[in-house]
């Protein structure tokens, strides 16, 4: 290879660019890393992180957990509706799921609800001596795997021990930017049906996934999650079932750190 052949490839590789990806497009891409890399494990990672989010939220302020949790499998007629279309002819292997898990937190004052839902790597966790989460990924991951899956966005339903109002959002995240994109954002007056009447948060998400395949690894984590949270009140839906599953607290007083 001649002289200037050699300076003309090292000018060529010290212009290639560099280039720099959100946190949000990045996770996007590989959503394995988080666990959502089938149609096993996308519900029950999603299950997951949100009742733990839960957990977190009611023990941070000092609550007993009292947790409510539904897990839908979505009839034809209101996919067909969800998506906005005539008619849905579904894939018996791919179930749509709709989760919603409230809690008895503190709540989230409606200023911080965007970036806290809305962006990934943002956190209130940071530096907490005992947490499940502590990266500001779980409810994101939640929402970037529904973006993906039916592009539906995260709804949050949120009543802060300082607000006089329950908060409305429906989010998704700019994936290049990695900043939420609202949707729709309102104030429900306390005295209706829809208020969270307290304090918590409740979170509603749609995604694709096999409920049958996942059932039994999630009926098994409710179950030990019952036994290593004796403290909590945990009520489950499950989409095969008429009534709830009612797992109460057998203790009053959670452990110290």
């Amino acid at each position: 290879m001649t002289k200037a052949a050699k300076t003309s490839k090292r000018q060529k590789v010290i212009q290639e660019k560099v280039v720099r990806r959100s946190a949000a497009d990045f996770f996007q891409d590989n959503k394995a890393i988080a666990g959502f890399d089938n149609t096993m494990r996308v519900v029950f990672t999603s299950v997951r992180e949100l009742v733990e989010n839960g957990l977190d939220a009611s023990e941070r302020i000092g609550n007993l957990p009292e947790l409510h949790v539904k897990i839908q499998r979505l009839k034809k007629e209101e996919i067909a509706k969800l998506l906005n279309i005539s008619t849905f002819e579904s894939d018996e292997k791919i179930d749509f799921i709709r989760l919603t898990v409230r809690d008895n937190g503190s709540g989230v004052q409606s200023e911080f609800i965007p970036p806290l839902f809305g962006r990934v790597l943002t956190g209130s966790n940071y530096g907490a001596r005992q947490s499940r989460g502590r990266f500001g990924l779980g409810a994101k991951m939640v929402l970037l795997n529904a973006m993906s899956s039916v592009d539906l966005p995260l709804i949050i339903k949120s009543k802060h021990l300082n607000e006089d109002f329950t908060s409305y959002h429906e989010l998704m995240i700019n994936l290049a930017e990695n900043e939420p994109i609202v949707l729709t954002q309102r104030e429900i007056p306390q005295e209706t049906a829809e208020a969270i009447k307290d304090s918590g948060t409740e979170v509603s998400v749609t995604f694709t996934g096999s409920w049958n395949l996942a059932s039994r690894w999630v009926r098994e984590y409710f179950s030990q999650l019952s036994l290593i949270t004796p403290y909590a009140s945990i009520y489950v839906q499950y989409p095969d079932d008429d009534e709830p599953i009612e797992m109460e607290r057998v203790v009053e007083e959670m452990p110290a750190y």
